[in-house]
């Protein structure tokens, strides 16, 4: 309990992504300069404004998905959105290190543009096993206790239909007829009747 303060919340990482692109939203608003980042020229083909509005919209719903009080297929899918766009943005990062220059055409050794863009890699990554904590653990357990449920339920209701059948079967062949009182013969004698209703024809039998 003294190191439950240690423990790593994977809703950081997602709050984390969210003023992220909160921020570049605004700064895309602002000005045109910021295509040139590696992790935002992957996207120069979108004009500023739509790109602006995509990110706002995937960290609206990133926040809706990671405020949920149970992980649910709707929080997972709102969380997609702005995992597209981290995923993109480190595969920027990728082809940066790989040709040796940035988004924006400016040479540099692979070593340092590794190291300049570790974060982005690393968010990515990050967020993807925050993204899989959150929705991969809980829904399991759910499923399972739900299960477990059912067929509890399921052996409870066998459990009273063999009752009821061996109850049957006792009132039918456990008691001599000249053991019985008026009142039970007449009773026996409608047990035996209502059985030889529900057999097939071809199995049904007469009583000596």
């Amino acid at each position: 309990m003294a190191r439950e303060w240690l423990r790593v919340r994977p809703v950081w990482i997602i709050w984390y992504a969210v003023l992220l692109h909160i921020t570049w939203g605004c700064l895309l608003l602002a000005s045109q300069v910021p295509y040139g980042a590696t992790a935002l020229h992957v996207y120069h083909a979108v004009p500023r404004v739509v790109l602006a509005a995509a990110l706002f919209a995937a960290s609206g719903l990133a926040m809706w998905g990671v405020t949920r009080r149970r992980p649910s297929w709707q929080g997972l899918a709102a969380l997609l959105p702005q995992q597209a766009i981290m995923t993109f943005s480190a595969y920027a990062a990728v082809v940066a290190v790989a040709a040796a220059h940035y988004g924006d055409g400016v040479p540099r050794p692979r070593l340092f543009i590794l190291a300049d863009q570790v974060p982005a890699l690393l968010t990515m990554m990050l967020h993807t096993a925050a993204v899989i904590e959150m929705h991969a653990r809980w829904p399991v357990g759910t499923a399972l206790r739900a299960s477990l449920g059912k067929l509890d339920a399921e052996s409870k209701r066998l459990r009273n239909d063999l009752g009821e059948k061996a109850d049957l079967l006792r009132r039918l062949d456990g008691r001599p007829a000249e053991a019985c009182t008026a009142g039970d013969a007449s009773g026996h004698t409608r047990v035996v009747k209502a059985a030889r209703s529900l057999r097939p024809r071809s199995m049904r039998w007469r009583s000596p």
